[in-house]
């Protein structure tokens, strides 16, 4: 069944507005096991899968709009441990956000990495996206295969998991969507990296190099250990920072390039230098983490992100305070059941119980209509009835099943005793009438009475009826015989 029918839990998380800033779209959120109920990650009978294959997310509280998810890692029991990423169409300051996550439901898998719902989605807007999950990571966003020269060792990062480079370690692609993404001046650049410690030499963790060279040094020793950008054909160094890098400590650097003379440095969130240096940028031959030529970054890079856009600092801002301390980006409410349990309404002074689960209602009811009390018991649209009403003084017996009626009553009419059974349209009467103090019985559908007021003796008439098979005597005299009415 497709979501949310079958899901047995929920939770609302809400992201303070304080932890926001400016208006992001399409924005991805990290979430580990602190922002999560502890229901949902203990392994009881509450619990999420070992996994994370029945975990869903939404935007609103009955599920209608799902957003799409990228789970890394769902460990429950023992020492729970979750990295996952959501999309969430937006985060905007103002208001806190809020979000749900949605879990119990046995059997569940999740879906492909090209759903809708599934992993790329979470990183559409990116043109490449790495995260380290592995000693061999991949492009998150599905875009682009990596190649990997020598071996790299995968360890605790600052969220999830990162990956030490040694010497010539590198992870490259020639894609030229990729390798060539800086020269449309529109694009952002993100790393999280640290290096162990202050050693004579330049190590960039991400470049592309070519005819133009393109390097990010997170921690130029050379001046004052603080961020470098060079960019060959615009200038060669054109930002150099004193003093934001430390060794041992994870750095989150961007870079964006808004036009061939507008681009932006930024540490840990902040905005730390502008430049409007120009040139023609490229071209490029290959996309490389963990080095260029022969400069080795010799450190733990977490991520690497090459957005498909320039980012504006609201969301730089918002996206460093997510990842450098998730536990109070968001924070789990209170764990409900789907469906939102058991009520109990009274309708007319009668009592209506309703349970509820998705669009499913099991109804019973007990209401007094007029006196009468008028019992329902209601699955669907399907109502069986019984009733008792009086009407006039006589009692009417109902059982009514779709659209058919049995009754039975007994009404006086005229002083005469009637009793009618119906079915359907078809009467069956029996009658017992008094007229002219003579006693007529009948038994009929449609009968002939006889009207005594239409007689008129006359005093002429002297005939007298005769026995069966008799003849009448000669009339004799004037004497005349008249017809009667009869």
């Amino acid at each position: 069944m497709a979501f949310p029918t079958g899901w047995g839990r929920k939770c609302i998380i809400t992201i303070p507005n304080a932890q926001i800033s400016g208006n992001n779209s399409n924005f991805p959120v990290l979430i580990t096991e602190a922002n999560l109920p502890a229901e949902m990650v203990d392994g009881g009978a509450s619990s999420a899968l070992n996994g994370g294959g029945d975990v869903r997310v939404s935007e609103d509280s009955v599920g209608t709009v799902q957003v799409p998810l990228d789970i890394f890692s769902f460990v429950t029991g023992g020492t729970p441990s979750v990295e996952m990423w959501t999309k969430l169409p937006t985060v905007n300051i103002g208001a806190d956000k809020i979000f749900y996550v949605w879990y119990k439901n046995t059997g569940q898998v999740q879906p492909p990495v090209t759903d809708p719902m599934g992993r790329n989605a979470v990183w559409s807007e990116a043109e490449t996206a790495v995260l380290m999950e592995s000693a061999t990571p991949v492009d998150r966003t599905g875009n682009h295969a990596l190649t990997l020269t020598g071996s790299l060792t995968n360890i605790t990062g600052p969220f999830g998991r990162a990956n030490s480079f040694a010497g010539t370690d590198r992870l490259s692609n020639t894609d030229p969507a990729l390798k060539n993404i800086l020269t449309t001046y529109n694009t952002t650049v993100s790393t999280v990296s640290r290096r162990p410690s202050y050693v004579s030499g330049w190590y960039p963790a991400m470049s592309c190099e070519g005819t133009d060279d393109f390097l990010i040094y997170p921690m130029d020793i050379e001046n004052g250990n603080g961020l470098r950008i060079y960019w060959g054909n615009l200038g060669s160094n054109i930002i150099r920072i004193n003093g934001e890098s430390l060794a041992n400590t994870w750095i989150h650097n961007s870079f964006t390039t808004r036009a061939s003379n507008d681009h932006q440095a930024y540490t840990n969130g902040s905005s730390v230098a502008a430049t409007s240096a120009t040139g023609t940028a490229g071209p490029f031959t290959t996309f490389l983490i963990g080095g260029w030529n022969s400069q080795n970054f010799d450190g733990d890079i977490a991520q690497v992100i090459v957005w498909k856009a320039a980012r504006t600092t609201g969301w730089i801002t918002t996206g460093y305070n997510n990842q450098s301390n998730p536990s109070l980006f968001s924070t789990a409410g209170t764990p409900e059941a789907v469906g939102g349990g058991t009520v109990t309404l009274t309708i007319d002074t009668g009592v209506s119980d309703h349970s509820v689960d998705s669009a499913v209602l099991t109804q019973f009811q007990a209401i007094n209509i007029n006196g009468v009390i008028l019992d329902q018991v209601a699955e669907g649209v399907i109502l069986g009835q019984e009733q008792i009403t009086v009407i006039n003084s006589a009692v009417h017996d109902q059982i009514i099943g779709n659209p058919v009626l049995l009754q039975s009553y007994w009404v006086n009419a005229s002083a005469a005793l009637q009793a009618v059974t119906s079915e359907d349209v078809t009467l069956m009467q029996l009658q017992a009438l008094i007229i002219q103090n003579t006693i007529h019985g009948l038994s009929s559908d449609v009968v002939g009475l006889f009207d005594s007021a239409g007689y008129t003796a006359n005093p002429n008439r002297m005939q007298r009826a005769g026995q069966e098979n008799r003849t009448l005597p000669p009339i004799s005299g004037d004497r005349i015989t008249q017809p009667t009415n009869n």
